[in-house]
């Protein structure tokens, strides 16, 4: 079984579990996928070079640079989704990543994309199966061996098994509690703060 609770823009929880809840974690009942809208990625700010003009509230921050990354967002026909979501394969319980994307610049087809996530998980896996929260996992590029999505037309589409790809953190026979911290989409060697395609929304 699955939860979700949105907490932003990003950050989203959900858990699943083979056997039934230990008392210890709450699971909302009906929190059993998790979708994000995709848009362009913005680049990290590491030098501050310039404020924000809030009225009392001058943040620290780097004037804009467009991403030199070949796998953009066109502003008119651009548009993404990614997914996670429960499937039942043979019996056991996965966590399957979906992405679907349109609208890619010319540039990006050929290109290989995979999906990206920083993630929080709990699991019943410490002390004898007590809970306990590992530490983030930052940048995952989510790979199960099919080799992610190779860009044509402009499009893109598939789904990738997350428990398949990283089966040391998702033990079959261990409850979770999973809180997404970023995703996005991009190359294999992308992570977090550079991704062409980042999970957000825009607001205007």
């Amino acid at each position: 079984m699955f939860r979700l609770v949105l907490l932003s823009f990003i950050v989203a929880n959900f858990g699943f579990s083979q056997f039934a809840f230990s008392a210890d974690i709450v699971f909302p009942q009906k929190a059993k996928s998790t979708q994000f809208t995709l848009a362009n990625g913005l680049n990290k700010c590491l030098s501050p070079n310039t404020t924000s003009d809030h009225t009392g509230f001058h943040v620290p921050s780097c004037n804009y640079e467009a991403s030199t990354n070949p796998c953009q967002l066109t502003p008119d026909k651009g548009a993404g989704k990614l997914s996670i979501v429960q499937k039942s394969i043979k019996g056991e319980q996965n966590l399957i990543v979906k992405v679907a994307i349109s609208g890619l610049e010319k540039s990006c087809n050929g290109q290989l994309l995979f999906p990206v996530l920083s993630l929080r998980v709990a699991m019943n896996d410490c002390n004898e199966g007590q809970w306990c929260v590992l530490q983030d996992i930052n940048s995952l590029m989510v790979d199960d061996g099919s080799n992610g999505c190779i860009v044509e037309n402009e499009k893109c589409k598939f789904e990738i098994n997350l428990v398949k790809s990283v089966p040391d953190y998702f033990p079959a026979d261990k409850d979770f509690d999973i809180q997404v911290l970023g995703c996005g989409v991009g190359q294999r060697s992308g992570n977090l703060d550079q991704l062409p395609i980042s999970c957000g929304t825009f607001l205007k």
